[in-house]
């Protein structure tokens, strides 16, 4: 709808970052899922989930990356590696 368009296009404005848009179902093939994973963390859009399996070449190894080698990849700072790191170790209760 037009309100809904207006309300990203005025965050994204003021926030200055794009908005990160999901597709409904899950895809199918196993690079798809892989960047489909990543890019539901915050402040990961589908550009920095390739750039960091590209450099990682996969889940497991950024995962298991210290904060340091995620700060490696073009695009991710100290910001977003610390973010990725916080989430995978938060306990869900």
């Amino acid at each position: 709808t037009a309100e809904w368009l207006y309300k990203i296009s005025k965050r994204e404005i003021t926030e200055k970052r794009k908005p990160v848009i999901r597709p409904d179902k899950t895809p199918q093939d196993m690079k798809k899922i892989q960047e489909f994973i990543l890019s539901g963390f915050p402040d990961i859009d589908n550009y920095r989930a390739k750039q960091l399996l590209s450099y990682f070449q996969t889940l497991e190894k950024i995962f298991n990356a210290p904060i340091e080698a995620i700060t490696n990849v073009q695009g991710i700072g100290d910001k977003i590696a610390e973010k990725i790191k916080e989430i995978l170790k938060y306990k869900y209760e």
